[in-house]
């Protein structure tokens, strides 16, 4: 099997541009429109996140006459500059009609800490690992990127989690958004959207989240694998609050319970605490 530096491996949008002129209700689709609504359904189907709904970017670019369907996938970068979509086998560049954007290295999006499997700067991965590494990421719960290395109870914590998700009409944060809506993990206030002074929106999501104190007075997200000083350091408006440790009786009704849990147990914890609060927020509902 053909394996391929970890550092080559990005994550991203794909935008993929219609001309306006193309596309009417008074005319059937063109053969160039077709060929591209294919595209973006073979990617889809591949593994790719729809990102309609989701992106706060513009799907209208009036000056270019195009309008955009975008999608996040998994790239690779070739060493002729190009991008290779691992989810439909295509070659893009960062300009163009159809272009991808946002990249970012795969290799930063993966556990920090107690990592299962634990990818090297310098490893040498299949294309199969790099799919499943994004599925896993991104569409499903990460537990699995963890191992069984055991922590106090007293380093988890809980948290209100404050990430700013978008200024104006650009994304920020986008890929970590998406690997806590893959957990179930939902805002528990819904976007909120300030004016900066210059005028320009910006957007946050608030959140109820698990995290954990490690070294250096440092809190370690484990649901987004980043620690408080990256989210002041990216200076976007993102914070984390933390509202007091996970106790004891966060375990009740589990099969097992230690006072040393690994990260995939505690995840199971705050799924189960997910659901508690889901359930009681639908019973307010009701209620009111």
């Amino acid at each position: 099997m053909a394996t391929y530096p970890i550092e080559n491996y990005y994550v991203g949008k794909l935008n993929i541009g219609h001309k306006m002129e193309n596309i009417s209700e008074d005319k059937p689709m063109s053969p160039e429109d077709e060929k591209l609504n294919n595209i973006m359904y073979w990617t889809i189907a591949d593994g790719a996140i729809n990102l309609e709904g989701i992106s706060f970017e513009e799907s209208t670019d009036l000056e270019k006459g195009l309008i955009y369907d975008r999608l996040f996938t998994l790239f690779y970068r070739s060493n002729k500059g190009t991008y290779i979509c691992l989810h439909n086998g295509l070659n893009y560049t960062t300009s163009g009609e159809t272009y991808c954007s946002e990249l970012q290295p795969l290799a930063s999006f993966l556990p920090k800490l107690s990592a299962d499997p634990e990818i090297t700067p310098n490893q040498l991965v299949p294309i199969s690992t790099a799919k499943w590494l994004f599925k896993t990421l991104f569409t499903k719960n990460n537990i699995h990127l963890y191992n069984k290395d055991r922590y106090p109870i007293g380093n988890y914590h809980l948290a209100n989690f404050k990430m700013c998700i978008a200024k104006g009409n650009k994304d920020c944060n986008l890929p970590q958004r998406l690997m806590l809506n893959s957990k179930g993990i939902d805002p528990y206030s819904g976007s909120i959207r300030f004016d900066d002074p210059s005028g320009k929106e910006t957007h946050y999501n608030y959140y109820n989240v698990v995290l954990m104190w490690v070294m250096n007075c440092r809190y370690y997200n484990i649901n987004d694998h980043r620690t408080d000083g990256e989210y002041t350091i990216s200076g976007d408006g993102s914070q984390i609050h933390v509202t007091g440790e996970l106790k004891d009786n966060d375990f009740y009704n589990l099969r097992t319970w230690t006072s040393t849990p690994t990260i995939p147990h505690v995840l199971g914890v705050q799924r189960r605490l997910i659901k508690k609060q889901k359930k009681l927020k639908e019973k307010q509902e009701k209620e009111a």
